[in-house]
């Protein structure tokens, strides 16, 4: 019977990350086939049929980018401050490995985007995003135009600091600092979130998949760029376009049980609160006449 083939992943250049996989990658060798990918290479991944991930929300998505088309099942394991999207700490990665190498688990698969910047029709920046495409202002702090269509036609020209095209795993990012909904992870759309709009109206909306996005820059906007999962950056100009579409690659996120959704919004995002009523009980109190 074929050993399984992992990949550890992380950046290198992390002290935190390196002690990590000193401590973990010789555990998975005695058990798989391991090797271990230092996102600061550079070099292409190898085939794997799994990845362990060192590190926090951020080598996540760099990690899914970086596997493209080819996605395989993935484990966080969180070394960052946040850890949003990863199974694991540290602490409990060995015991929970044992279960997971032995095919004890359940693989979530997430929607991603692809974003392509195009100027004069010449593509200046292609990218697939896990979190969301972001156009914003760096320098100055001065409002700006950007005109939004949908599958054609159009839907309105957002003026004010920037937008937000975000999956339902980017909406618990910089589209919840900008207002925006908590989308469950299962239902795929997009959440478009005008920053700091100067019109009251203008209002967070939520987009099929199937739909194709395209924001142009509709004035002159000096400092203004387009940022992927934080990650990858392009500078824009007046009437540079912006396309955004769902991608035919899936994030595949490795599920022990360690946690759901809704435990992760719980413990991460301060949720909490002591609720006014019991389980039990009515909300609205008992008997009322």
């Amino acid at each position: 019977m074929a050993r399984l083939k992992v990949i550890l992943l992380g950046d290198g250049n992390k002290p935190r990350v390196r002690e990590g996989a000193d401590r973990i990658l010789p555990w998975i060798e005695a058990r798989c086939d391991a090797q271990w990918f230092d996102f600061q290479k550079g070099d292409e991944l190898p085939d794997a049929d799994m990845g362990i991930v060192l590190g926090g929300d951020g080598a996540i998505l760099r990690a899914a980018r970086q596997l493209g088309r080819k996605q395989i099942p993935m484990l966080g394991v969180n070394l960052g401050k946040f850890g949003f999207l990863a199974e694991l700490k540290m602490t409990e990665s060995e015991a929970c490995l044992e279960k997971i190498l032995a095919g004890d688990f359940e693989i979530e698969e997430r929607m991603m985007l692809l974003c392509r910047a195009l100027r004069l029709n010449k593509v200046i920046l292609e990218s697939l995003g896990l979190n969301d495409a972001v156009i914003s202002r760096g320098a100055l702090s001065r409002l700006f135009d950007v005109a939004m269509l949908v599958s054609g036609g159009e839907v309105s020209v957002f003026r004010g600091d920037g937008v937000i095209v975000s999956t339902p795993t980017g909406s618990t990012a910089h589209a919840l600092a900008a207002g925006g909904p908590i989308v469950h992870p299962a239902l795929d759309s997009f959440q478009v979130c005008p920053i700091c709009p100067h019109t009251l109206t203008m209002r967070p909306i939520l987009i099929p998949p199937h739909e194709k996005i395209v924001l142009v820059i509709a004035s002159e906007a000096p400092g203004v760029g387009l940022t992927v999962d934080g990650q990858v950056y392009a500078d824009l100009q007046c009437s540079d376009r912006i396309e955004i579409s769902i991608s035919d690659a899936r994030l595949k996120l490795i599920r022990a049980g360690v946690r759901t959704f809704y435990n992760t919004i719980h413990d991460k995002l301060g949720w909490g609160g002591n609720p006014r009523f019991s389980p039990e009980g009515s909300p609205c109190g008992r008997d009322r006449a």
